[in-house]
């Protein structure tokens, strides 16, 4: 079960940003998209890591998908969304999630792998 503590981690990022938002009198489309990049952002760092292995395989995903479809948002959310503005977002998604499913399905490390307990290594 996650801590109660990740939770409030959470609400309190959303509860932060939403504060600064509102000192100009209102919220707008932009501040909403930060409010969510952060509260996604918070997922990613205080609730992600507390999943078991099977959901936690998936909500990294998930949250790297809404992380970077949320950042591109921010840039064209300003004027209005045109189709190719939400292509290029919903893109930016799909790579980040991609980047993610190559790392994992074939093999592409940028970490060396460190030995288990009783593993024989062999080999650099």
């Amino acid at each position: 079960m996650i801590a109660l503590k990740a939770w409030g981690m959470v609400l309190v990022s959303a509860l932060t940003y939403v504060y600064a938002a509102l000192t100009d009198g209102g919220v707008d489309n932009r501040e909403w998209v930060v409010v969510a990049y952060t509260v996604v952002g918070a997922v990613g760092v205080y609730i992600v890591p507390n999943l078991d292995a099977g959901p936690g395989k998936y909500a990294k995903s998930a949250v790297a998908f809404l992380t970077a479809g949320l950042a591109a948002l921010q840039v064209v959310v300003q004027g209005g969304l045109t189709t190719a503005e939400m292509i290029e977002v919903l893109l930016a998604g799909a790579a980040a999630v991609g980047l993610v499913a190559g790392v994992k399905n074939f093999g592409y490390r940028f970490a060396v792998k460190r030995p288990t307990v009783g593993e024989v290594v062999t080999g650099p």
